[in-house]
């Protein structure tokens, strides 16, 4: 069973209230092994919304509610039994979900501590009188040669253009590296194998895939809106078309 323990946060009498600014949701950490505590933060939704957080791929459902200025802070102990792998965390209300994030639940085996290492021991004993060393000639130290300025490399970024029944899923990549990198589409919880990336590290790649069978078109509030993930990335949400 999942444990949440809601803080809701507080604000001053003349804090700001944010209404217009877009959501957030944030795990931290983002990579744990089952049983440990993630800190759940979401921050500009509605005053005093109401919802539920979802964590999959093994569904569990558990309400929030925010406080006057739209804000959410918590932590949730994920379950002893929790399989390795990515998991969707969801951040739902009104009958859709609004926005999530992927939790990397690794083997327990890999979360060994490291061995601290020993304090050198001191022998006692008398100490020797050592002579006078002889003098060492010095050795010219070359010039540092300049260290040649880089341009950091952009972060990868994903962008789900569009995602059709028939027509396929089309997604946008930008500095994604070229080794190949497994995608997965999600809809009302469930992911489902969309194929590989090999990118472009220096640019952008637009992919069209076919669309998975179980990929539903879009009719709220029975059937939702379909993201694309990529490791620790994850897409916008868009309407499936037929």
């Amino acid at each position: 069973m999942l444990i949440l323990l809601l803080a809701i946060g507080t604000v001053g009498y003349f804090g700001y209230v944010s209404t217009h600014q877009a959501p957030t949701f944030s795990l931290s950490p983002s990579t744990v092994v089952a049983g440990d505590t993630v800190v759940v933060t979401a921050r500009h939704l509605p005053n005093n919304q109401t919802g539920e957080i979802r964590l999959h791929s093994e569904l569990v459902r558990f309400p929030f509610s925010a406080d006057r200025s739209g804000s959410v802070s918590g932590e949730i102990l994920i379950p002893f039994d929790s399989t390795a792998g990515d998991h969707l965390v969801e951040l739902c209300w009104a009958s859709r979900c609004h926005i999530s994030a992927i939790l990397h639940v690794l083997d327990s085996g890999s979360a060994a501590s490291p061995t601290p290492g020993e304090s050198p021991s001191t022998t006692p004993g008398a100490t020797p009188v050592a002579g006078p060393s002889p003098t060492a000639r010095a050795t010219p130290i070359p010039a540092a040669s300049p260290t040649p300025k880089t341009t950091p490399t952009p972060s990868p970024s994903m962008t789900l253009v569009s995602v059709s029944v028939v027509n396929g899923t089309t997604v946008t990549f930008s500095y994604f590296p070229t080794t190949s990198v497994s995608l997965l589409i999600w809809q009302d919880g469930t992911s489902y194998s969309l194929g590989t990336i090999s990118g472009n590290p220096s640019g952008s790649v637009t992919k069209t895939f076919q669309t998975p069978t179980g990929i539903k078109p879009t009719t709220r509030p029975l059937v939702g809106q379909a993201r694309v993930s990529a490791s620790s990335l994850v897409s916008n949400y868009v309407d499936v078309k037929a």
